[in-house]
């Protein structure tokens, strides 16, 4: 009798209407292209967003970065471009201008972008991108996900 009582309780207790859906409106900043430092081997770039909602609290929410662009802090002169989103083959530039395909250990690099960021109490988030000198000339490409739901990308000259 007390299991009856206790799914009885259950199945009052749940709702048969579906969970809301949370609409978020993203605004990120668009960078077209970056004019590299000369006289600094790293040029710091940035880059804000702002997440919106009137049925969501936006308060701490989670944005992950991506970049298919890499470098080693022990190799001033080089650096690695993914083929592949996240994949782990690569293209190694090296500063004589030779380049080479390889298998890129991600783990061992430093990104061009930061991995995390988190919104504020007014939905805005922040990133700080770092291409470094040698990876003037080329298009680096940026995206962003929240919830395991990729946002945008955007593909960012860096000029020399």
């Amino acid at each position: 009798m007390k299991f009856f009582f206790i799914i009885f309780l259950l199945i009052l207790g749940c709702n048969d209407e579906q969970d809301e859906i949370a609409k978020i409106s993203v605004t990120m900043l668009r960078v077209p292209y970056v004019t590299m430092s000369t006289s600094d081997w790293i040029t710091p770039v940035y880059m804000y967003g702002k997440l919106e909602s009137d049925n969501f609290d936006v308060n701490g929410v989670v944005v992950r970065w991506f970049s298919d662009t890499y470098w080693d802090s022990n190799d001033s002169g080089s650096f690695y471009q993914l083929l592949c989103g996240e994949c782990s083959k690569g293209v190694w530039y090296r500063e004589d201008g030779t380049t080479d395909t390889t298998v890129v250990q991600l783990r061992t690099l430093n990104r061009v972008t930061q991995h995390l960021s988190v919104t504020d109490s007014l939905g805005y988030f922040y990133n700080i991108l770092t291409p470094i000198y040698p990876m003037r000339d080329i298009f680096i490409k940026l995206w962003w996900s929240i919830e395991e739901t990729v946002i945008d990308s955007q593909q960012i000259f860096l000029m020399d």
